[in-house]
């Protein structure tokens, strides 16, 4: 076999294991994949491209919290206190609905939903979610209550 067809083969291999690993994706009613223009940069440029992007979305209140990112569910729930340990968004643009209708996003920072989904966050914002978290954090110490995921 010549290293033309292995590179072929492995290249195949790995489209198909994406469109696995997309469509057991698309089968979660709370993953949505959304466009967003995206900086990447070419010989020095910074260039703009749309880019698809994998989200998980958080359901009702009550529900878990869900890292809209991995998807993993935390042990917080929607509606809770403790859902000031993470920024949410809310997507409002349409590009959820459907499946759930409330279409909330949690990321562990602002700084992680900024690299994620290529918004920037006013430091406003940042510093009232910090106050937020921080204050959240230190009543929890207070109280001798462990705040886990």
């Amino acid at each position: 076999m010549s290293n033309d067809s292995s590179a072929n083969d492995n290249e195949n291999a790995s489209v198909n294991n994406n469109n696995e690993l997309t469509n057991f994706k698309n089968l979660d009613k709370n993953f949505y994949v959304i466009t967003r223009t995206a900086p990447f940069e070419r010989k020095g440029v910074v260039m703009y491209k749309k880019k698809k992007i994998g989200v998980y979305t958080s359901s009702s209140v009550g529900t878990r919290i869900r890292n809209a990112e991995t998807g993993e569910y935390y042990n917080y729930t929607v509606g809770s206190k403790y859902e000031d340990m993470f920024f949410s968004v809310r997507l409002s643009t349409g590009e959820c609905n459907g499946k759930n209708a409330a279409a909330t996003l949690f990321f562990t920072s602002p700084q992680h939903y900024t690299s994620y989904l290529h918004n920037d966050v006013s430091e406003d914002v940042v510093e009232s979610w910090n106050y937020k978290r921080d204050k959240l954090i230190k009543e929890s110490k207070q109280s001798g209550s462990a705040l886990v995921r």
